[in-house]
């Protein structure tokens, strides 16, 4: 089992130099840096609850879908991509929230890509796994999001 911060605690952490980063390296989002990144918190904390999760019921098929990043929260992956080139700091973060470094694998697939069905019940599996963790605003604000620079 993975350790899980408090949720609230994770939340109220913030890295202004990747904020910063990401304004920089995506001027036309700069305004959406900050709720963004809080974003980016909630998306970590979800894998990794979602990692014990499966755990703790190995045989559940409500969990058993892909967790990844969908196209529509392609601008959290830039938020995560602007904290991973900070490695002292993002792997220090990872180290005290956490306790072990969280890697971002850019293709979750191994093997041949899924289905359009497979992927559209896995996107709805992890929808509703969002919006039971976290609530209708935080799908809204993943699946509502689109790249837009």
């Amino acid at each position: 089992m993975h350790h899980l911060p408090n949720l609230n605690e994770l939340l109220q952490y913030r890295n202004s130099k990747v904020i910063n980063k990401f304004k920089r390296d995506f001027p036309a989002l700069a305004d959406q840096a900050e709720p963004l990144f809080t974003e980016l918190m909630k998306y970590l904390w979800l894998a990794q609850k979602h990692a014990n999760d499966q755990l703790l019921h190995p045989v559940d098929n409500d969990l058993r879908f892909l967790f990844a990043i969908y196209d529509d929260m392609v601008n959290v992956d830039h938020m995560w991509h602007c904290f991973i080139l900070s490695t002292h700091e993002y792997d220090s973060f990872c180290q005290t929230y956490f306790g072990r470094f969280l890697h971002h694998i850019p293709d979750a697939l191994d093997e041949l890509p899924p289905t359009k069905e497979d992927l559209a019940e896995d996107m709805g599996k992890f929808a509703s796994y969002v919006f039971d963790n976290l609530g209708e605003a935080t799908v809204r604000n993943w699946f509502g999001m689109q790249a837009s620079e």
